[in-house]
């Protein structure tokens, strides 16, 4: 196969590694094959590709709802005290995302609890009883959910989505009921793929149970939702994407649904969201923008605007990312 559109090296080994890792006993073999490489040069090239901070890590995403986790989106006014209040919020184990973002709400940040907390006491507990201003503000329906950036073509996605046209209901679902052997399991998907030959193989041994095993229990934690996908996530910028917007829209309720799956359609939005409102923020609709620099990203805000029919939008610019991580819930005590 051959790379166009792109001067980024590996760009089509770089999409392969985002999507779902094949659940097989040489998943990069048929990685390399995709690709047009051998088995030793795809993980040669995907070791360099991670010491070379291309790729942030290759682990497992879990659906936190399944496993009894409440998330929300948390904005603060922190005004010139970005840097002290990013600080603290970035101490906290259930924070993943923090980013300071051009606008009077100029720190955004993901909140991940378990269920029995409440959110709101959490996020007023890491000001320290302080009187901070802040927004919670939890999904209500999720339209997409797809950070794989492509680089043979112009854009970002692969044409793949992980909710339904209309969007996925984010209200409370049931929690899956885990066997000891599934906790485990789990604590080993979360931290970084060994980037061997037969990684499922050294991960079963770790366990004292057969390579099958492993994979029949990884394929039924999927089906039953609690293991969205197993991929590699990029640092954005150093994949050569160096603008991020953050767009939120007023949309009337009547009019989410179709405003929602119109701008999840936009192949350069990784995730797509209603949120809850609040006084002061009467924006429901969120849409993530990715694009290689400002001026292309202001080209598919107006585009995106264009298709979700909306003229009162906020649109915010990531300045600084103080904190991205996949949070471990099985893995480290939280």
């Amino acid at each position: 196969m051959k790379e166009t559109g792109t001067q980024v090296p590996h760009g089509l080994l770089l999409e392969e590694l985002q999507r779902d890792f094949p659940l097989v006993s040489r998943p990069f073999r048929r990685i390399g094959r995709r690709c047009g490489l051998a088995e030793e040069r795809t993980l040669e090239t995907t070791r360099e590709l991670l010491s070379q901070g291309m790729i942030r890590e290759i682990s497992a995403l879990l659906d936190a709802r399944r496993i009894g986790v409440r998330t929300a989106l948390v904005a603060v006014r922190a005004g010139d005290r970005a840097e002290e209040l990013g600080q603290r919020i970035s101490r906290h184990p259930g924070v993943s995302h923090n980013y300071l973002r051009e606008h009077d709400w100029n720190l955004w940040f993901t909140l991940a609890v378990p269920a029995e907390r409440n959110l709101g006491a959490e996020v007023r507990a890491t000001f320290e009883g302080e009187e901070v201003p802040t927004m919670v503000l939890p999904a209500l329906r999720t339209f997409k959910l797809q950070v794989r950036l492509r680089f043979t073509d112009p854009g970002i996605g692969i044409p793949e989505q992980e909710a339904p046209a209309g969007g996925r209901d984010d209200g409370p679902v049931m929690t899956v009921r885990l066997e000891p052997f599934e906790k485990r399991l789990l604590a080993l998907l979360e931290e970084p793929l060994p980037l061997v030959p037969r990684p499922w193989a050294l991960l079963a041994s770790g366990l004292q149970v057969s390579q099958r095993r492993l994979l029949a229990a990884v394929g039924r934690l999927k089906r039953r939702g609690v293991v969205r996908r197993i991929a590699a996530v990029l640092r954005h910028r150093s994949a050569g994407f160096q603008a991020n917007a953050m767009v939120c829209f007023q949309v009337p309720e009547e009019r989410i649904l179709e405003a929602g799956r119109r701008a999840a359609q936009l192949p350069q939005v990784s995730h797509c969201y209603q949120r809850e409102t609040a006084p002061q923020w009467p924006y429901s609709l969120y849409a993530m923008l990715h694009a290689r620099n400002r001026q292309e990203c202001d080209g598919l805000v107006r585009e995106l605007a264009g298709r979700v029919g909306g003229e009162d939008y906020q649109v915010l610019y990531s300045l600084r990312e103080l904190k991205k991580r996949r949070i471990k819930h099985f893995g480290e005590k939280q």
